[in-house]
């Protein structure tokens, strides 16, 4: 299985939980939310002040171990690397 390290590590700066997953795909919304919800986010993505836009990384969001984990997989779904169907 492939792995996608968290792109704030990789850069060395902050970015918002959206970005994070997109890894500078192009948003395609209907993709990104299944990948959400196929990745159980949602109910952590709701619970962020702002949502998917909340920063990352660097003084951004202190994450679990399981929402980072969560963020890796809806990363691989939305990137076809695991299918969510």
């Amino acid at each position: 299985m492939a792995m996608l390290p968290m792109w704030h590590k990789q850069l060395g700066f902050r970015v918002v939980l959206s970005e994070n997953i997109l890894y500078g795909k192009p948003m395609d919304k209907i993709q990104y939310k299944k990948a959400i919800k196929a990745c159980a986010l949602d109910k952590d993505i709701e619970s962020f002040a702002h949502g998917d836009m909340t920063e990352i990384g660097e003084r951004g969001l202190n994450m679990s171990g399981g929402q980072k984990q969560r963020i890796q997989l809806a990363r691989a779904v939305s990137f076809g690397i695991l299918p969510y169907d």
